[in-house]
């Protein structure tokens, strides 16, 4: 017999729910008994995460957080190169265009960290 599970995931008031099909819908119809609350069906959206269920995988990202972040410093219309930046050291003054830069790194590298693909 394969191993029967189920995750409960809160945060505030909303409950994520991830399991095999048997036990899971145990947990939810004793859920159903215990509290007053409805199923509001697949997640799509939690904590800013973007969550899609493909054919045999879950796939979750946060492309409308990049294009936010990419809009923010007017990179939503450009064009991808193979090396965005010159190879070799700049030393650069810390300018307002510095500081721009680093943020946008810093929020995409956090955007990159936290996007995942779970097989199922």
């Amino acid at each position: 017999m394969a191993s029967e599970y189920v995750i409960l995931a809160i945060y505030v008031d909303d409950i994520n729910l991830v399991g095999t099909s048997e036990k899971f819908q145990k947990e939810i119809e004793y859920l159903k008994k215990e509290f007053e609350m409805k199923d509001l069906g697949k997640t799509k959206l939690c904590l800013g995460l973007q969550i899609e269920y493909l054919a045999d995988e879950i796939f979750i990202h946060q492309s409308a957080y990049t294009e936010r972040v990419l809009k923010r410093f007017y990179m939503d219309k450009m064009h991808a190169l193979s090396t965005p930046i010159v190879a070799r050291s700049l030393e650069l003054r810390v300018t307002a265009y510095t500081t721009a830069y680093k943020q946008l790194t810093q929020q995409l590298a956090v955007a990159a960290y936290t996007t995942a693909s779970f097989l199922l």
